[in-house]
């Protein structure tokens, strides 16, 4: 009978929170576990399955609740977050006198090793190879504007009506101006092929 009434208990405690957290709640019984010290060392609880039998073999073992992160009571006050100061942004790439030197490069002409002796603070792009991959991207991304726009100024040029129809009407179809220019990139790709 002692039995009957910690099903009670537990199920007034469950419809009580329910209630309190509205639609975040999730009712999975694995939510509902057995206090942490019942576990033994030597028992494997890594399944669900093995969870839930230990919880439905020890009735009188108290239960905690596990709520979703998501959901947490309203009452309760948002846990600050503290701003991480950024360090001040780095040049990849040291001026050419302090790459001979080698020492730190601090930075936007003239560095500070520079500015020190007096002598000449030069970078030089090519040599860097992450803006050299920046560069080719940007390159490519050109590319493809270009052809876009070639592309365009061919078919409005030739003025036939019905390929400028098509183009208005798959330009209209699209759900924004970036999947346009997708769309008509994949079409002069196909064209090309």
């Amino acid at each position: 009978m002692a039995n009957l009434g910690n099903t009670t208990k537990i199920k007034t405690k469950r419809e009580s929170l329910i209630k309190r957290m509205g639609s975040c709640f999730i009712n999975y019984s694995y939510y509902f576990l057995p206090h942490p010290e019942l576990f033994s060392p030597h028992l494997h609880t890594s399944s669900i399955r093995s969870v839930r039998t230990i919880s439905m073999t020890s009735p009188a073992a108290p239960l905690r609740i596990l709520v979703p992160a998501g959901c947490r009571s309203p009452h309760k006050h948002p846990i600050p977050v503290h701003h991480v100061e950024r360090r001040p942004k780095r040049r990849s790439l040291a001026c050419t006198s302090c790459q001979r030197k080698k020492v730190k490069c601090s930075g936007p002409p003239p560095c500070e090793a520079c500015a020190a002796t007096n002598s000449e603070c030069f970078f030089e792009p090519l040599t860097d190879k992450r803006r050299r991959l920046t560069r080719k991207a940007v390159e490519k991304d050109m590319e493809s504007y270009r052809d876009v726009s070639m592309y365009l100024i061919s078919i409005l040029r030739s003025g036939k009506e019905d390929d400028v129809n098509n183009l208005v009407k798959e330009v209209q179809k699209a759900s924004s101006l970036d999947s346009a220019l997708a769309d008509l990139q994949s079409l002069i790709s196909g064209e090309k092929s």
